[in-house]
């Protein structure tokens, strides 16, 4: 079994999709790579949540989450024939790590203690 753990950012609000009848939660994350001393990367993940389309008013720009879950790889040629890729994780679980503020039009997100997010812990 393959499974990836990762920390990072969530990259703008999520959207709610169906797909062959089921609702997806798509969502992209900016997780760091530390590559030395001083060398860090970005990395973009591109996340799919399957069914469970109430935790959608959480995932939200900014917020920092720890998402775990089966990653894969898809790698095609753009038009210049240059191999080219996008890195997705189908996330089994997934905590938030921050929150976004109740006010409307803070930028920023508040640190606070780690909530993960299950079906039976949403009053919807």
């Amino acid at each position: 079994m393959l499974k990836l753990q990762v920390i990072g950012n969530i990259g703008s609000d999520c959207q709610v999709n169906t797909f062959e009848g089921k609702k997806v939660i798509n969502f992209s994350v900016a997780a760091t790579i530390n590559q030395g001393q001083k060398s860090e990367k970005t990395m973009w993940i591109d996340c799919a949540l399957w069914n469970r389309e109430n935790t959608a008013p959480y995932l939200l720009k900014g917020v920092k989450v720890y998402l775990d879950g089966v990653p894969t790889l898809k790698v095609w040629n753009n038009k210049e024939l240059e191999a080219t890729g996008v890195f997705k994780l189908t996330v089994d679980n997934v905590t938030l790590l921050s929150v976004k503020p109740a006010a409307k039009g803070t930028e920023t997100a508040s640190e606070g203690p780690a909530t993960t997010i299950t079906a039976d812990d949403l009053p919807f």
